[in-house]
């Protein structure tokens, strides 16, 4: 019978690759259970993985950014309408009808509208399922900017400066909120709710949705801290004066540390999600701040991922 037979260096080679890997397997299970502890999902519910963009992106759209064509020309110089699409997106596909009378209501009022998709060649018959006859089709190359996920309506006004985003799929609720909006106002690209009284603005509710104006008016009157809670790569690329960058997931850790439970959080859900905002708002509100309000809620929802196509 063979025997195997180890020197005493072998045996000392063999024992220390062992401690090494039973150290490496006890760290990372240290590091399961912590991220289990402030990622429960029983606690918060789970983040779609298209709504987390690149870090090194830095060509996503905005709120406030400016945007234009790189062919066949530059956007229109009065306000327009890009639809950002794609026939693999099944969410795209669910808003087929809502993308379609928008289209034609921006026809109907002399809006430039544009549909942009991964490849008009390839997915054509989708394209003449949502477009009218004015509309203006584009490659996803030809725009100077990317978004978060598709289906993506994005509204500009003169000089190609981001009026609103609205991200993924709408409900019908929502659809025929924004077709309505979009029908009755004579200022393009649809209006905000009237703006509240700065003594209204005292006694909003909790997890009221505000617009920048009355940000400002509120916190002229009240203690208030804007809480963005996107990477910090995002952040650092465009945020608002004074905002306090905490990304979601660090929430549970610093806010007791940074934020005062005495004053008014204003979770700026501009570039976020709906999904986002309510983890944000839950992650607060579990940590004992009472006054938390929302800065244009409602206009983020279930998206397809940028790159599922696979065009890029």
């Amino acid at each position: 019978m063979f025997t195997a037979r180890f020197s005493r260096a072998e045996i000392a080679s063999i024992a220390l690759r062992l401690v090494r890997e039973v150290v490496i397997v006890s760290v990372a299970a240290g590091i399961i259970l912590v991220a289990g502890r402030y990622a429960n999902p029983s606690r918060f519910p789970a983040l779609p993985f298209s709504l987390w963009p690149s870090p090194a992106d830095r060509s996503l759209v905005t709120v406030g950014s400016r945007v234009g064509l790189r062919k066949p020309n530059n956007l229109s110089s009065q306000p327009s309408l890009i639809l950002v699409t794609n026939e693999r997106c099944p969410h795209c596909k669910a808003n087929t009808a809502f993308h379609r009378a928008l289209l034609a209501l921006a026809a109907g009022r002399h809006i430039p509208a544009y549909v942009a998709l991964p490849s008009v060649q390839k997915q054509t018959p989708y394209l003449k399922s949502i477009a009218s006859a004015d509309t203006r089709s584009l490659d996803w190359a030809d725009l100077d900017f990317k978004v978060k996920g598709t289906p993506t309506i994005v509204s500009v006004g003169a000089g190609g400066v981001v009026k609103g985003i609205w991200i993924g799929e709408l409900s019908e609720l929502r659809q025929k909120e924004f077709l309505s909006a979009y029908g009755t106002t004579s200022d393009w690209p649809g209006p905000d709710p009237p703006v509240r009284r700065i003594q209204d603005l005292a006694n909003l509710t909790p997890k009221s949705s505000l617009n920048e104006e009355e940000l400002a008016s509120l916190a002229r009157i009240a203690e208030v801290a804007v809480v963005d809670t996107r990477e910090r790569p995002d952040y650092k690329n465009d945020h608002i004066a004074g905002a306090i960058n905490i990304p979601i997931f660090e929430l549970p850790l610093r806010a007791s540390m940074e934020l005062s439970r005495a004053g008014t959080q204003v979770l700026d859900c501009r570039n976020q999600t709906d999904v986002n905002c309510e983890y944000a708002a839950k992650s607060l509100d579990e940590d004992g701040f009472k006054r938390i309000l929302y800065l244009k809620y409602g206009s983020y929802f279930e998206a397809c991922p940028w790159k599922q196509s696979g065009v890029e």
